[in-house]
């Protein structure tokens, strides 16, 4: 839902998510891809539902192997598991698959199914689509990192306002271009 009334914009989430591209362009090495990746002897990598939660709180900078994944999947409801799964066994030769958890899929259901998580704007396939990424390319390049925020919070915006950050490197900061686009829908208003 988009309603503008009296210069202000509403939606129905509150999470300012951003796919921030930036010019260093080098791949993760194989251990950078292997951190923080759990794999049981018999290949399966499981994944709790709790680390699938991408919403506008806590703010998270999104930028291994790993944790690009997990958002991958959370971000598209589960449609790019098989396609993450691939780009694993490559980088990953012992890795078979993920195992999910489940819940039911309703409170007052017997039916369970798989529980992928969630964010509140299921960017990922747009951003992909719209920068001419491929989720192999997102998943393996360093250039490419995910900002988890909250528009009540803004704190990526105090990050990059603090100094700390070369935000030159900055090649795109897709949550920035689009308050941008708005502020200019409105100004034609």
């Amino acid at each position: 839902m988009r309603q503008a009334r009296n210069n202000v914009f509403e939606t129905n989430s509150s999470s300012s998510h951003s796919l921030v591209i930036t010019t260093l362009n080098e791949h993760y090495t194989e251990d950078e891809m292997r951190k923080n990746v759990y794999i049981r002897e018999n290949g399966i990598v499981r994944i709790w539902a709790s680390s699938l939660e991408f919403y506008r709180y806590p703010f998270d900078i999104l930028c291994t192997f790993e944790s690009k994944a997990r958002y991958a999947i959370a971000s598209s409801k589960g449609k790019l598991v098989n396609e993450v799964e691939a780009i694993y066994r490559k980088y990953i030769p012992e890795f078979v698959a993920f195992q999910f958890d489940e819940r039911p899929e309703s409170y007052d259901s017997d039916n369970y199914v798989i529980d992928y998580g969630g964010t509140d704007d299921y960017c990922i396939e747009g951003w992909l689509k719209k920068y001419n990424i491929t989720l192999e390319e997102f998943l393996t390049n360093r250039r490419y990192i995910v900002i988890v925020d909250g528009d009540e919070f803004c704190v990526w915006d105090h990050v990059k306002n603090t100094g700390l950050l070369d935000t030159d490197m900055i090649v795109h900061d897709s949550y920035k271009e689009y308050m941008d686009d708005l502020s200019n829908i409105f100004d034609e208003i």
